[in-house]
């Protein structure tokens, strides 16, 4: 399954925005505020006339942009005196779902598959995304989702939005925190391993730390293959 596409992001962040309109989710058919709706899809305006916009869609999906398609007539068709208000951002939200439901129908649209190896009951809490953020986003979107599954969503989204432009290496390195100093250190002795972009004259940015180095390394790759960037390590054998 390949959600990593702009497209893909995008509908997902709707779906999940709103789960009273979700039949698996357990607060199905519960009340959804119309407007509350509206206004979280008008967030979301930008990226998807971007997308629609594009000489070249970057994703051959039709089902993917046809409901961002009826996200976009939301905006600009529906009207907060409208009475069909909520009924018909319940009607976008199914044709959201249809897409979530034929995903193994969609064509691959990037070089790399991304599937992090990292597991909560093996590997304890992300170093990177805190138990304590989850919960604050949960209760902030009214969701439901396991800590394991936000986890990789955070990490999908990551991947696709990080910005690559003039990057000239990614880099991986086994790092230290002491008192909130990060030091880079001997891969043996790094307490977790941290995935690096690097641009030429600038220095370095840091993208995400991960529990092992397998998992920075498997993130790395993914993050290189969008723009075919050379991965190397600092202190640190990536192979």
């Amino acid at each position: 399954m390949n959600d990593t596409t702009p497209a893909m992001i995008l509908l997902r962040d709707i779906l999940e925005r709103f789960p009273q309109a979700d039949p698996e989710s357990e607060f199905y058919n519960e009340d959804i505020n119309g407007c509350e709706a509206v206004n979280f899809i008008s967030e979301l305006v930008l990226e998807i006339r971007t997308l629609l916009d594009a000489d070249h869609p970057p994703t051959p999906d039709n089902g993917a942009l046809e409901a961002l398609r009826a996200a976009w007539s939301v905006i600009e068709d529906v009207t907060d005196d409208d009475p069909e208000r909520t009924n018909k951002f319940f009607a976008l939200r199914a044709q959201v779902r249809t897409v979530f439901w034929n995903l193994d129908e969609l064509k691959p649209t990037t070089q790399t598959e991304y599937q992090t190896s990292w597991n909560f009951d093996v590997d304890g809490k992300h170093e990177f995304f805190d138990i304590l953020d989850w919960r604050a986003d949960v209760a902030a979107t009214g969701t439901v989702c396991g800590y394991q599954a936000w986890v990789e969503y955070q990490l999908t989204t990551l991947l696709h939005n990080t910005n690559l432009d003039n990057v000239h290496t990614i880099e991986i390195a086994g790092c230290t925190d002491a008192d909130g100093i990060v030091d880079v250190i001997s891969e043996t002795d790094a307490e977790f391993f941290s995935v690096y972009t690097h641009r030429q004259g600038e220095g370095v940015e840091c993208i995400c730390d991960f529990n092992s180095k397998a998992q920075a390394v498997e993130f790395a790759k993914a993050l290189a293959g969008r723009g075919g960037i050379p991965v190397i390590g600092n202190l640190c054998a990536i192979e």
